[in-house]
């Protein structure tokens, strides 16, 4: 009854309001803190999605996460994603911590199609593919590496699992972990194209864009961004590329913290 009762009310709370929270660093954390004070009867069970485009979808998650379940986080990239997918279609998950996208992307993309999730943190690896195999989806692969400019191994922030990120060296965090790399050109050289790209790389988005320069001018996939330290950087590699690039949340808006989709300009 708690399972399906609390997730249904944090649904109540509207989403930009939810989303204008999250954006403050300590607001977010004192909301997570809160959500997971109420979710604790149900800690580790699995539990449906409230509303949205994944609602009744099931996911395991930690206290600090469980916000996520009431379907209000990131609707705007929800609804980005069951605009650009379809039956058959490859959606790469770059930075998929939990598995929310993926598996919200495993339902819109079918059983003909397929979902690659890049997670490089041990820990969320394990929730992820449990998140995967807790919904029955068959669709998807999960490769626990950073998605970098180039492949062979970097640095993680090791504590914080839903913000690590990778760092320029071991003297920035004492927890830091080595982790395996590899670039979207390298890994669609042996394997599928995407069609849609979602990624959320916690400030590396400048070396994962220069990774998939190859797939970007070959294939052309929509990229679903979320902006971290440098967005006009980010924002210029993709309008190099041949993209538009569109604010996707909040509206006209290109900063930290804001989404932005960008797709191959007409030619």
């Amino acid at each position: 009854m708690l399972a399906r009762l609390i997730p249904r009310l944090l649904a109540l709370v509207p989403a930009p309001l939810v989303e204008a929270l999250r954006r403050r660093r300590r607001v977010a954390a004192a909301l997570d803190r809160l959500v997971s004070l109420l979710l604790r009867p149900v800690h580790g069970e699995p539990v449906a999605i409230a509303r949205g485009p994944a609602a009744g979808l099931l996911l395991r998650l930690p206290p600090a996460s469980s916000v996520w379940l009431s379907g209000n986080v990131e609707l705007a990239v929800q609804r980005a994603l069951a605009d650009l997918l379809g039956d058959g279609e490859v959606l790469f998950d770059v930075g998929a911590n939990l598995g929310f996208f993926t598996v919200l992307g495993a339902r819109l993309v079918g059983p003909s199609g397929r979902v690659v999730a890049f997670e490089p943190h041990p820990a969320n690896v394990a929730l992820l593919a449990r998140n995967v195999e807790l919904n029955g989806f068959a669709n998807v692969t999960v490769v626990a590496k950073v998605v970098s400019d180039a492949s062979g191994e970097r640095l993680l922030g090791g504590s914080n699992t839903a913000l690590a990120s990778v760092l320029a060296a071991a003297g920035e965090a004492p927890d830091a972990i080595q982790i395996p790399a590899v670039s979207i050109d390298d890994f669609v050289a042996g394997g599928p194209a995407p069609n849609v790209v979602k990624l959320d790389v916690e400030g590396h988005e400048v070396q994962a864009l220069r990774g998939m320069a190859r797939t970007l001018a070959l294939h052309r996939p929509v990229i679903v961004c979320e902006l971290h330290t440098e967005p006009e950087r980010v924002a210029a590699q993709l309008l190099d590329h041949g993209y538009t690039v569109e604010p996707l949340a909040p509206p006209g808006d290109v900063r930290p913290g804001a989404h932005v989709l960008a797709r191959p300009a007409p030619s």
